[in-house]
């Protein structure tokens, strides 16, 4: 897979986390152009563990540098931002412009139903293709989902300057 692919789709798999999911947060450091997340260590509720985007952990020196500049991440020069996820609203709206392309078919009303029903514990993911018939179709949903994300995620990008074939 090429990097601007892996970007991608770590970055769709950052907006698309249920917003409760908090133990995980997902940034872009400008300064370092790089994507990074944090893991909250559940033993000790102040530490975090720092990986790259390929899920390597930095150096204490890289680390610490971005530990300190976190704690600043709501200052206006911080170069970190965190990228958004997906609220409820997003995700219902895109799994029902999905749906409404494929009305008539079997099930359509129960996915209707399970899309309005979701709460925010659920990923992007998880609703529409609940049913087990319906797997045929989850390579539809999952072109469907990227092409539709990646309009949020182009907005965000440009919105702050990222480069994502750098």
């Amino acid at each position: 897979m090429q990097d601007v692919e892996y970007k991608l789709l770590w970055l769709l798999n950052a907006m698309t986390l249920p917003i409760a999911h908090t133990d995980e947060r997902y940034y872009y450091d400008g300064q370092r152009q790089e994507f990074f997340f944090t893991i909250k260590v559940k033993e000790s509720p102040n530490a975090l563990v720092i990986l790259n985007i390929y899920d390597l952990q930095y150096s204490l020196e890289i680390e610490s540098d971005i530990a300190v500049r976190l704690e600043r991440i709501n200052d206006e020069s911080s170069e970190i931002v965190e990228i958004p996820k997906l609220n409820v609203d997003d995700k219902v709206d895109i799994q029902l412009q999905f749906l409404s392309k494929i009305e008539g078919t079997y099930c359509h009303n129960d996915l209707l139903k399970a899309v309005y029903d979701q709460q925010d514990a659920c990923a992007l993911d998880e609703i529409p293709l609940r049913n087990a018939n319906l797997e045929p179709m989850e390579t539809y949903w999952d072109y469907y989902k990227l092409k539709t994300v990646l309009q949020y995620l182009t907005r965000f990008t440009e919105s702050i300057g990222i480069n994502l074939r750098g």
